[in-house]
């Protein structure tokens, strides 16, 4: 309920704004030095001089004077005449100010022509929405009585007619002429311009944009509210009048008839049979118009533009109280602002109270353009902040596909050397294999068969024992190192069995460990090493060789019962391992006492 009464306050106060503006115009009439020229006589006559006002043929008219309520649409020539009594200049310059007249007339003070407003012959110059300011010349005012002649021509069924004429000071009436021509003509002229160069955009930004429809329509308001804008201050007419008058209910249409397309694309309710059906609609009804020219076919065709601004002005209203979009809010406050306008001219033609009141019509499309180029320049800046936004997403997505790249680019590079390490490591181990490892075994063979001497043969055997176990490590890059551990295992234990040690071997799941080629042959020189050793110089019975992977250390434990270990008998054999498992990035811890045996603990 509270945010409700918030949204009513909005449209509210604009209305109460906008009404007080035009009751500001009136009143700012009502100054106590200014003399009103209310009463007049009047009579028909195409005379270009004050013709004689014959009793019989005078009329006497209030001002002011509607002829669509007077004489029912009378289209001529007609005089008016005031007599009002001698004023005190007191060294002022003394003018005439004319709110509106309809549509041209000259002014006579006292038989003397003080001023015109335009050519009386067709067609007539176009004052109907002007204000009229003459300078009345000190020697015209009479010392006693003066009379002044009002000379009118105007079309039938045009609201023909005069205001009030109101005489005085030219201090006092100058800055009333000055603010009303400033509203009525000098702001249709600035609209004029700032619609077409707007509209000449809006047609450039569609042509760039045809799935735009939006542009396209907003071209179309700005154009067709030219026309009626420029019918405020244009005297001269290129076209015949009563094409040109016609035209200019039509464009009011099409100007309605636009913002309400220009709305539904706004707000993405376009709707292809409902637009086409009033694009339909609009076509035939201009054509009845122009053909027709009947002003109350225009005035009911009011009614339809009323209806269609009406809809446009519920849709923002609407859609603005579920999305709380500013944009919209903007927009309706323009429409509605724009309505009250129009429906002003409309309602005070149809009371024929024209010559009352200011045209205010003029004043709407000015508040359209100002809130839709804001609405597009927040567009363009939220459009121009995400395209910023991409650019730097783009070039942070492209930055890390470029580290993702030189990543892989790397990896590729590795892999490709260590395939050519596999290929190398391959021919290496054929080589061995096929040429040195059968070598080898014919000498070994030879030597058992010929029974030379035995250390010969246990130096065979050793070559061949130290070629296998190069083999297993260095055979596969993708062999994992539980396989690599086994077949040394396989290869080591009948060596032990034939020196009298019994071997007890433990092993966790390590094949998810990942060791080179060239490391896991250092591990097996290291466990090698370490059994030569219990051979050599324990005198064990039995070894213990275990590995334990925890938090991805793996310990190798090689763990004898012999003789144990002094500090004098580290030799080669101990500085070889420490070497080899320092290359490896780990460590290694003895434990060894005279009476327990060595404890040898590899971390990796």
């Amino acid at each position: 309920m509270i945010k409700l009464i918030k949204v009513l306050l909005i449209p509210l106060g604009l209305c109460f704004l906008l009404l007080q503006a035009i009751l500001y115009i009136y009143q700012s009439l009502d100054q106590p030095d200014v003399l009103r020229l209310k009463e007049a006589s009047f009579v028909q006559s195409d005379a270009m001089y004050p013709p004689p006002f014959l009793l019989d043929k005078v009329e006497k008219r209030s001002l002011p004077d509607n002829w669509l309520k007077s004489m029912s649409g009378f289209g001529g020539s007609g005089w008016y005449q005031i007599h009002f009594p001698r004023q005190k200049q007191g060294g002022h310059v003394w003018g005439l100010f004319i709110p509106r007249a309809n549509m041209n007339l000259a002014v006579f003070l006292n038989g003397h022509e003080v001023a015109n407003s335009g050519h009386f012959s067709e067609p007539l110059s176009r004052n109907w929405a002007r204000p009229l300011y003459y300078t009345i010349p000190a020697g015209l005012l009479s010392q006693h009585a003066n009379t002044l002649h009002i000379h009118l021509k105007s079309y039938a069924d045009e609201a023909g007619g005069l205001s009030q004429l109101l005489m005085g000071s030219q201090d006092t009436l100058l800055p009333l002429y000055q603010m009303r021509d400033f509203i009525q003509i000098d702001l249709a002229k600035v609209t004029f311009f700032l619609n077409i160069f707007a509209g000449c955009l809006a047609l450039f930004l569609w042509n760039l944009m045809r799935s735009k429809s939006m542009y396209a329509w907003f071209a179309v308001i700005c154009f067709s509210s030219c026309i009626f804008i420029l019918n405020h201050f244009a005297l001269e007419l290129p076209i015949s009048r009563n094409i040109w008058h016609y035209s200019v209910y039509v464009s009011i249409g099409w100007y309605a008839c636009s913002l309400l397309m220009f709305t539904l694309h706004f707000l993405q309710r376009s709707h292809e049979m409902f637009e086409r059906s009033l694009v339909i609609y609009m076509l035939i009804s201009s054509v009845i118009i122009l053909t027709l020219q009947n002003i109350f076919v225009a005035l009911v065709w009011h009614i339809g533009s009323l209806a269609m601004a009406s809809y446009a002005c519920i849709l923002l209203f609407r859609s603005w109280l579920h999305s709380n979009e500013s944009a919209e809010l903007v927009l309706f406050i323009g429409m509605l602002s724009t309505w009250i306008l129009g429906f002003h001219d409309w309602y005070t033609r149809l009371t024929l109270q024209q010559f009352s009141s200011p045209v205010l019509m003029h004043l709407g499309p000015p508040m359209i353009l100002v809130a839709i180029s804001w609405i597009l320049m927040v567009r363009f800046s939220q459009a121009m902040k995400k395209t910023e936004q991409f650019q730097a997403e783009l070039i942070q997505r492209v930055e890390h596909v470029t580290l993702k790249l030189n990543k892989e680019h790397q990896r590729v590079q590795v892999l490709l050397q260590q395939e050519a390490k596999e290929g190398e490591r391959s021919r290496i181990m054929k080589d061995l294999h096929d040429g040195l490892g059968s070598y080898l075994m014919s000498a070994h063979s030879i030597a058992r068969m010929q029974k030379l001497d035995q250390g010969i043969q246990q130096a065979l055997n050793d070559a061949l024992f130290f070629l296998r176990t190069s083999i297993d490590a260095l055979g596969s890059e993708d062999a994992d190192l539980s396989s690599v551990l086994g077949t040394f295992r396989y290869r080591i234990e009948p060596q032990l069995k034939a020196c009298a040690i019994k071997l007890h071997w433990y092993m966790d799941d390590i094949s998810e460990y990942y060791l080179s080629s060239e490391h896991k042959l250092h591990l097996i020189r290291i466990i090698q090493e370490a059994i030569a050793n219990v051979i050599k110089h324990s005198g064990a019975s039995e070894l213990h060789i275990s590995t334990k992977l925890m938090d991805d250390v793996i310990s190798l434990s090689v763990k004898d019962n012999g003789c144990g270990i002094s500090g004098d008998q580290s030799g080669h054999g101990l500085k070889n391992m420490r070497e080899r498992i320092e290359m490896m990035g780990g460590s290694l811890t003895i434990n060894a006492l005279p009476s327990s045996g060595t404890h040898l603990l590899f971390m990796l």
